[in-house]
């Protein structure tokens, strides 16, 4: 039998946010399509949704009407409820992308399990909030809060949650979640390890086509340009005393940038900060290549990024915080700092020779494994 699997999500890398939930969406279904799944997917409407390249993957996608594509509203709990077009289609799985298809759950008699993939958690988000300060943010934490119960609710009772790192575990098995442990299968983040392997020569020529100086210590950001990320940190870091010969590339897009470059300005480092906008695939191997390190000082409560793998896949020292969550069998592998820019000065790593650059990322955390342990679930359901 070939399964068939809907997968449920309020946002995708078509509606334009680039986020590490969004990529290991996508990788999911084409790994699962991959190994002979026939995979659908339901979310929010979206211009440009279908013919987008990374819809491709989907054998049917069904859009529902909302005022706010990517987000969350009373519109999409109703019309998911029952969604005739995607019911017809017989799923014999739903994967919920976070509680995207709490819909789905009330009543036991559906035909069909309904498990979801949790990167990250409401409380969590408050807790990011607080860490982070500011009039929105403190906003956030009023409509976060009041996302708890509905949460809660939905992980209770699903009839399987794939978590992405032991501490998204830890914290749907604790209050407010009480999610049973039972339940509850850990499977963390996955990236195609072969794919990003370090490349001495690569490295050489990257760093000479940007005009880069032997001796010049790169430090390369990789995030969305949130406040919560900490980009103005790294940024910071760099007016630093002692901090002179450094340069800092940022990856990425989002909110933030017009008050970023502004910073930059008003710090007298602008020289030395390049916003190169969202990068992927060979672009984000060719950052890791010619980089020194990875600053990511975030303030978010992570669940286990993407950036982080990768960089501890090309072997490029990282420097990040507590917030991170760094798995403890990675611990060991990064620095920790306390996120302020001083402390991000003190520790960012000078220029390494290219021959000490070996892969320092276990073997779990491979697409390959991880891929493996999903359709292993997938079997098990079905």
């Amino acid at each position: 039998m070939t399964p068939r699997i809907l997968m449920v999500s309020r946002i995708t890398l078509a509606h334009g946010v680039k986020g590490g939930m969004e990529v290991a969406l996508h990788a999911l279904a084409e790994d699962l399509v991959a190994r002979g799944c026939r995979v659908s997917m339901l979310t929010t409407q979206c211009p440009g949704l279908v013919g987008h390249p990374s819809t491709r993957v989907f054998e049917q996608i069904w859009q529902v009407p909302t005022r706010r594509p990517g987000r969350y509203s009373l519109a999409w709990w109703i019309r998911t409820f029952k969604h005739q077009q995607a019911l017809q289609w017989q799923p014999d799985l739903v994967i919920s992308i976070s509680s995207a298809g709490a819909s789905l759950l009330p009543g036991r008699r559906r035909p069909f399990p309904v498990v979801a993939q949790c990167h990250g958690t409401a409380w969590a988000e408050v807790q990011s909030s607080v860490t982070t300060g500011g009039i929105r943010e403190w906003m956030k934490v009023l409509i976060n809060c009041a996302r708890i119960p509905r949460e809660a609710y939905a992980y209770r009772r699903f009839d399987r949650v794939w978590a992405v790192s032991k501490e998204v575990r830890d914290q749907l098995t604790a209050r407010p979640y009480t999610t049973p442990k039972s339940r509850i299968g850990l499977i963390p983040n996955g990236i195609d390890s072969l794919k990003f392997t370090f490349d001495a020569d690569r490295r050489e020529s990257i760093r000479a086509e940007w005009g880069i100086a032997h001796d010049t210590s790169v430090g390369v950001s990789l995030s969305r340009l949130h406040k919560q990320k900490g980009v103005d940190v790294a940024i910071r870091s760099l007016a630093v005393p002692g901090a002179a010969g450094r340069l800092l590339l940022v990856a990425g897009g989002g909110p933030e940038r017009t008050r970023l470059a502004q910073l930059a300005e008003t710090l007298g480092v602008a020289d030395r900060v390049r916003f190169l906008g969202h990068v992927e695939g060979e672009e984000i191997i060719d950052l890791l290549c010619g980089a020194d390190a990875l600053i990511f000082p975030t303030r978010r409560h992570e669940g286990l990024p993407l950036s982080l793998l990768e960089a501890l896949a090309m072997g490029l020292p990282v420097l990040t915080t507590a917030q991170c969550n760094v798995p403890d069998d990675l611990r060991d592998r990064v620095t920790l700092t306390s996120g302020s820019p001083t402390d991000i000065a003190h520790t960012w790593p000078a220029t390494r020779n290219a021959s000490q650059r070996i892969s320092d990322l276990p073997s779990q955390y491979s697409a390959r494994v991880n891929g493996a342990a999903y359709l292993c679930e997938v079997q098990a359901l079905v």
